[in-house]
C-alpha cells in the first residue's frame, strides 16, 4: 500500500514535470518547438538520450529477462552500448546532413536522399513502429504502477499520459529535453539507491552469480535486437539534429553507452535480486514485485518516483516524435499547431489502445518485425549508392514478410529475422533490376 510520504514523493515530481513543462513555452518559436534550435549542449543532449531511452518497457522486459535467463540477459544492454558507438561513426555525416537539409524527422533523411515517395514509405512505417512502441509504454507502464500503487489499469495510464500530453502539446521538443534533463538526474541517482536496497545484507551474493556468459548463446538475438534498435532509433536521430554541432554529438554518444551499461547492470543487480528473493513469481510481475516487497517505507516512495520518471520520459520521445513525423510528412503547412494536434490526438488514441490490448509481448514481436524491416537500407544508404525504388521496395517486401510471417507462425520473437534478411535479398535484387531514375 502507497503511504503518505510515498505520495508526496509522487505529488511533488509531478508539479515539477508540469511547471519545467510549462516554462519550456516561454518565448518558443518554430524551431525551438520542433528540434530545440538544434543548440542542445553535452549534458542536455545526453539526459534526453538517456531518459528516452530508458522507460517502462526496458524495466519490465528487461527485468523479465533477467528473471528468466539470469546474468546473461545483460548481454542485451551490452548491445545497445555497441549499437551506441556504432551510430557514433555514422553521426557526422547524419549532423551534417540534418543542419543543411533542415532534418526534423528520421524519414527525412530518405526523402532528402531517395525522394519524397520513399521519405513518405519510410515516415508511414516509423509511424505504425513508434505508435507501437508509445502503446507498449502506455501498457508497461499502467501495469507497474496499477500494481505498485493499488490504482486500477486504466487510471494509471490516464495519469501518466493526461501529464506528458499536456507539458508536450504546451513546449513540443523543448519541453521534452528539459523535462528529461531533470528525470535523467532521477533516473541515474536514485536507481543506484534502489539498487543499494535490493541487494542490502542477507544473502544476496551467495544465492545469485553474475555470469553473464552462462546460456549467453540463446541470448544473442538480444544482443542483435539491441544493436539495430539502437541504430535505427528514430528518437536517437532526432537529437542527433538538435545538438549544437558534431563534436557535442560525438561527445554525447559515447558518454550515454558508457551510462547505458551502468544502468543496465543496476538493472541486472536489481533483475537477479527479486529473483534471489521471489524466484516463483512471473517474470512479467517481477519488477513490480520487487518494487512492493524489498524497498522500505521512503525509499518505495524514491522508486515510485524513478518508474514514474523512466516511463515518462520515454512516453513524451515517442509521442513528439510521432505527432512531429506525421505532420512533417503528410501535413506540412502550420507544422507548429499541426503537432500539437497530434500530439492530443495520438496520445488520446495509443491510451484507448493500451487499455483494450494488455498483451506486451505481443506488440513487441511486431514491432521489431517492423523495425528490422528498415535496417538493410538505413545501413547500406551510407555505403552505396542506393536507387530509390530498390530502397522503397526493399521495405515494402520486407513490412509484408513481417506480416505475413506473423500469419502463418504468430507472434514468435524470432519472427524479427525473417523481414531483415528479406529485406537485405530484396534491395539486393531491387538494386540490380530497379530501373534507373529519371
Amino acid at each position: 500500500m502507497v503511504s503518505s510520504l510515498d505520495l508526496a514523493f509522487v505529488i511533488l515530481y509531478f508539479i515539477f514535470v508540469i511547471s519545467i513543462g510549462l516554462y519550456a513555452r516561454r518565448k518558443e518559436n518554430k524551431e525551438g518547438f520542433l528540434i530545440a534550435n538544434r543548440k542542445l549542449g553535452v549534458f542536455a543532449l545526453t539526459a534526453t538520450i538517456i531518459a528516452s531511452f530508458f522507460g517502462g518497457n526496458s524495466l519490465v522486459t528487461f527485468t523479465a529477462l533477467v528473471f528468466q535467463f539470469g546474468a546473461a540477459a545483460f548481454w542485451g544492454y551490452f548491445g545497445v552500448t555497441v549499437g551506441f558507438i556504432l551510430i557514433y561513426f555514422l553521426s557526422k555525416r547524419i549532423k551534417q546532413m540534418a543542419d543543411k537539409g533542415k532534418f526534423y524527422t528520421f524519414s527525412d533523411y530518405f526523402k532528402k536522399k531517395y525522394g519524397v515517395a520513399t521519405g513518405k514509405i519510410v515516415g508511414a512505417v516509423v509511424f505504425v513502429l513508434y505508435l507501437g512502441y508509445l502503446i507498449v509504454q502506455f501498457i508497461a507502464g499502467g501495469t507497474i504502477l496499477s500494481v505498485i500503487t493499488g490504482w486500477s489499469y486504466p487510471l494509471a495510464i490516464l495519469i501518466m499520459g493526461t501529464i506528458v500530453i499536456f507539458y508536450v502539446f504546451m513546449g513540443g521538443f523543448r519541453a521534452v529535453v528539459k523535462t528529461d534533463l531533470f528525470q535523467y538526474v532521477i533516473i541515474l541517482t536514485l536507481l543506484v539507491v534502489v539498487a543499494f536496497s535490493f541487494i542490502r545484507g542477507g544473502d544476496f551474493f551467495a544465492k545469485t552469480s553474475f555470469n553473464p556468459f552462462k546460456e549467453a548463446l540463446s541470448t544473442i538475438p538480444f544482443f542483435v535486437y539491441g544493436i539495430i534498435t539502437t541504430m535505427l532509433g528514430a528518437e536517437l536521430w532526432q537529437r542527433i539534429y538538435a545538438g549544437s554541432s558534431v563534436k557535442t554529438v560525438k561527445k554525447s554518444l559515447l558518454i550515454s553507452s558508457v551510462v547505458i551499461f551502468f544502468l543496465g547492470l543496476l538493472m541486472t543487480l536489481i533483475g537477479l535480486a527479486v529473483k534471489a528473493s521471489f524466484p516463483n513469481v512471473s517474470p512479467q510481475s517481477a519488477i513490480a514485485v520487487g518494487f512492493t516487497q524489498l524497498l522500505p517505507p521512503g525509499i518505495f516512495g524514491l522508486g515510485l518516483v524513478i518508474l514514474f520518471a523512466a516511463i515518462m520520459s520515454t512516453i513524451d520521445t515517442y509521442l513528439f516524435m510521432l505527432a512531429v513525423s506525421f505532420s512533417n510528412n503528410f501535413l506540412k503547412r502550420g507544422l507548429v499547431k499541426h503537432t500539437k494536434f497530434m500530439a492530443l490526438l495520438i496520445g488520446v488514441i495509443a491510451m484507448g489502445i493500451a487499455v483494450i490490448f494488455s498483451n506486451i509481448i505481443n506488440v513487441m514481436v511486431v514491432i521489431g518485425s517492423i523495425l528490422f524491416s528498415l535496417f538493410p537500407a538505413t545501413i547500406a544508404s551510407f555505403f552505396f549508392k542506393l536507387k530509390p525504388l530498390a530502397v522503397s521496395l526493399s521495405i515494402i517486401i520486407a513490412v509484408i514478410a513481417s506480416v505475413i510471417g506473423i500469419f502463418i507462425v504468430g507472434f514468435e520473437p524470432m519472427l524479427a529475422i525473417v523481414p531483415l534478411g528479406v529485406g537485405t535479398l530484396g534491395l539486393i535484387i531491387c538494386q540490380v533490376v530497379a530501373l534507373p531514375p529519371t
